[in-house]
C-alpha cells in the first residue's frame, strides 16, 4: 500500500475553495500528512477535482493589443476586473463596490476609454458622444485589436 502524499481530496477542496497560495497549500499539507508536496502534485490535484480557474478572455472590455508598458495601468487594471466580473467571476463585495462606482463615475462625468499605444500614458480618458452609447470604450479608426476583438470593435478599427 503506498504511502498518501497529499491530504484527503475533501481537505483539498477545502483549501482549493479558500483560494490558499501554493505555498500556503504546501506548508498545510507538510503540517497535515508529514509529506513536503510539490507545485506540480498541487496542480495536479486541482485538475482531477476540477478546481482549475478557467482562463478568462478579456477581449470584450480590454479588445485592444496593449503594449508592455501600458498592460498594467490601472485603467487596464479596472477593465479587466470588469470583465471578470461580465464572465460571472466571483469577486469580492469591495471589488463589485469599485467596479461599480467607477463605471458611474465615467458616465456620470460622460467620459469614455481610448487607447493610443504611442503614447506615454496609452489609455485616456476622453469626451462621450452619442454614438458611444453606455459603452466604457471606444476603438478608434487603426486602432491594433486582438485577433478575437468583436465585430463591431473591428469595425470600428477599420474607421
Amino acid at each position: 500500500m503506498s504511502v498518501r502524499k497529499l491530504a484527503a481530496d475533501k481537505q483539498l477542496i477545502k483549501w482549493f475553495d479558500a483560494r490558499m497560495s501554493h505555498e500556503e497549500i504546501i506548508e498545510a499539507n507538510l503540517a497535515l500528512t508529514g509529506f513536503l508536496a510539490s507545485r506540480s502534485s498541487i496542480d495536479q490535484a486541482k485538475a482531477r477535482l476540477g478546481k482549475t480557474r478557467r482562463s478568462l478572455r478579456h477581449h470584450q472590455e480590454l479588445p485592444w493589443k496593449t503594449e508592455k508598458p501600458h498592460k498594467n495601468d490601472s485603467i487596464a487594471q479596472m477593465l479587466r476586473l470588469r470583465s471578470r466580473r461580465n464572465q460571472g467571476e466571483a469577486l469580492s463585495e469591495k471589488q463589485l463596490a469599485k467596479i461599480a462606482s467607477w463605471e458611474r463615475r465615467l458616465l456620470d462625468v460622460g467620459l469614455v476609454i481610448i487607447y493610443e499605444p504611442n503614447t506615454e500614458m496609452g489609455f485616456h480618458f476622453v469626451a462621450r458622444e452619442p454614438s458611444d452609447g453606455d459603452s466604457l470604450i471606444r476603438v478608434t479608426p487603426g486602432a491594433v485589436l486582438q485577433p478575437e476583438a468583436s465585430p463591431e470593435h473591428v469595425k470600428a478599427a477599420a474607421g
